[in-house]
C-alpha cells in the first residue's frame, strides 16, 4: 500500500493486492469509496487489472489515468470518478502503479 497527493487534486491511496481477484478489490474499494473523497487506486496482482474510484467533484480519473496505462500497453476507461484497465503482464500493472505514483 502506498500513499500520496496527486498535485491539484488530492490524496491517493495505492493497493495492490496479489492474491485476490479483480471483483473482491473492486468490491472493498466501492466499500471505501463511501468513506472518502481520496483518489483510491486499488489492483488485483492476480488478475492485471486495476481500478480508480473517486468521489470528489472536480477530479477526472480519465485525464490523470489514461496515459499512463497507454504508455504501459494496458487497456482501459472510464469516466471521472470511475476508470479501470487490464495489462498484459504483472510487471506492465507494477510499472503503470510506479508511474502514478
Amino acid at each position: 500500500m502506498c500513499a500520496g497527493t496527486v498535485p491539484g487534486e488530492g490524496p491517493l491511496l495505492i493497493a495492490e493486492i496479489y492474491d485476490s481477484a479483480f471483483d473482491e478489490v473492486l468490491r472493498a474499494g466501492r466499500a471505501a469509496q463511501k468513506k472518502t473523497t481520496a483518489i483510491l487506486l486499488l489492483a488485483s496482482g492476480a488478475e492485471n487489472k486495476f481500478s480508480a474510484l473517486c468521489s470528489a467533484k472536480g477530479v477526472d480519473l480519465r485525464s490523470l489515468l489514461a496515459a499512463a496505462v497507454e504508455r504501459r500497453g494496458g487497456k482501459g476507461g472510464g469516466g471521472a470518478g470511475f476508470f479501470q484497465g487490464i495489462f498484459e503482464s504483472r510487471d506492465a500493472l507494477e510499472n503503470f502503479l510506479g508511474d502514478v505514483i
